[in-house]
């Protein structure tokens, strides 16, 4: 039984594309979510894992899908969730049934297997639940998660021996990292020193030798200062040519005396016909390119 440990472990390999290496996750192994280094410390996540954490909300729900892929966790949150669907029913509340029962798609066979067994009793598994779901199971707030777990682990198929594995970076070809599915490490203040790896792109912005000529090599080593250079030259494009709408970052006004610092930067396009439409904060819109 994968414990609160396993779970950590799984929430590290998502979110930094690697971690360390633990013979218990091994019952994971047949999914093809990830392959061991070459000294086999570590896993490294594979390409199906990115397409996976690239179709669900937050790290969190996606190793909520991994674990219902396995009996115990897939059996003990079907039972609750058939609870839920029973309580629907028993309201005739038709609406709420049709939409819950259209959200588990494959799943809900394997749900409707266990309303006989349906139960909002405790699981078993609160130290994992409480990490990946925000509280227990049974509790009405874990509902929508427990839904989309379900449905999508129905969607993971075993895929054998074959891991489509993520390419090495190597560091005299840094334009080839930059490609589909590459893992970027999320930047810090860069007082944490991190091992490099072999499969994560540097998310730090590290300090540029003013003496240093080779401003693209450095831009393509550092992630995250590459992206906000293309964001740059895009706003000066459009306004060196003068192309009707353009791109605005913005700031709350209570934050105006924190502009080197504030919690968030708006992104504000306008169109050519002057609409203006959010798209998030600059946070989010690095990180959709980040995963795209």
């Amino acid at each position: 039984m994968l414990t609160s440990k396993d779970a950590q472990l799984l929430v590290s390999l998502v979110e930094h594309g690697v971690c360390a290496n633990s013979p218990s996750l091994e019952v994971l192994q047949p999914i093809g979510l990830w392959h061991l280094s070459e000294n086999h410390q570590s896993l490294v996540a594979s390409r199906k894992l990115i397409e996976l954490r690239q179709s669900l909300p937050s790290c969190n729900d996606t190793v909520a899908a991994i674990l219902a892929t396995q009996e115990s966790y897939q059996t003990a949150w079907s039972k609750v969730v058939a609870a839920q669907l029973k309580d629907a029913g028993s309201r005739k509340d038709e609406t709420a049934l049709i939409d819950q029962v259209t959200q588990l798609g494959n799943a809900a066979q394997n749900v409707l297997s266990q309303i006989e067994r349906a139960s909002l009793q405790a699981t078993g598994f609160a130290d994992v639940e409480s990490l990946i779901l925000g509280q227990l199971a049974e509790q009405s707030a874990s509902y929508p998660k427990l839904l989309r777990a379900l449905a999508v682990a129905a969607t993971i198929k075993h895929v054998g021996v074959d891991v489509d594995e993520i390419s090495k970076i190597e560091s005299k070809n840094t334009s080839a990292a930059w490609q589909a599915n590459r893992l970027i490490q999320i930047p810090d203040t860069g007082r944490l020193i991190k091992p490099p790896s072999e499969y994560l792109l540097d998310g730090n912005v590290s300090a540029r030798d003013s003496d240093n000529q080779q401003c693209l090599e450095w831009l393509q080593a550092n992630p995250w200062a590459y992206l906000l250079a293309h964001l740059t030259y895009t706003q000066d494009i459009w306004r060196s040519e003068q192309i009707a709408g353009g791109l605005r970052l913005e700031i709350e006004p209570s934050q105006a005396k924190h502009f080197m610092q504030p919690n968030d930067i708006q992104v504000v396009v306008t169109t050519r016909d002057d609409l203006e439409i959010s798209c998030g904060t600059l946070a989010e819109l690095l990180l959709r390119t980040w995963i795209a």
